[in-house]
């Protein structure tokens, strides 16, 4: 298996989750904080995991009421990029569907039934490309769900 390499592997754009002050107080609640080591399950380890994070919630600053809101909020904007996932995998679900037909489609003529449509390669093409957007959002989706658990066992 692959390992995932590239930023744009991590980063999606979702617009209008956060409002823009909700934004603004994520930055500003975290700019002056630490950088820490990053570790892994078994402590640090610089060799399989060389970076440096700032904690979005230290064990010593999640009674700061400013960080639990922000929590909240952030744990808010993932249930909402997860239900526009779920709906975006059931419209690519839908599409495939019609690819599907469209590819197969028969008409009554006045010489009898026609054939498959001569653009049927497109619509089996379509439907592929449906099928795999539903599997990429699906995962999106599974990801984005894993880590808004992970924020909802900080909020305690």
């Amino acid at each position: 298996m692959q390992l995932n390499q590239h930023i744009q592997d991590f980063v999606r754009v979702y617009d209008d989750i956060l409002s823009e002050d909700l934004c603004n107080k994520i930055v500003k609640e975290y700019q002056e904080s630490e950088y820490l080591p990053a570790e892994t399950g078994n402590g640090l380890s610089p060799e399989n995991r060389n970076v440096d994070e700032i904690p979005i919630c230290l064990p010593d600053h999640c009674n700061n009421n400013e960080r639990i809101s922000l929590i909240q909020s952030l744990h808010k904007g993932m249930e909402e990029v997860i239900k526009q996932n779920t709906e975006l995998e059931k419209l690519h679900k839908e599409l495939g569907k019609v690819a599907q037909n469209n590819a197969t489609q028969i008409h009554p003529t006045g010489v009898g039934p026609s054939g498959p449509p001569t653009n049927a390669g497109s619509f089996v093409s379509s439907k592929a490309k449906a099928t795999t957007g539903a599997s990429k959002t699906k995962t999106i989706r599974n990801a984005i769900t894993k880590l808004k658990n992970t924020i909802k066992k900080m909020k305690g």
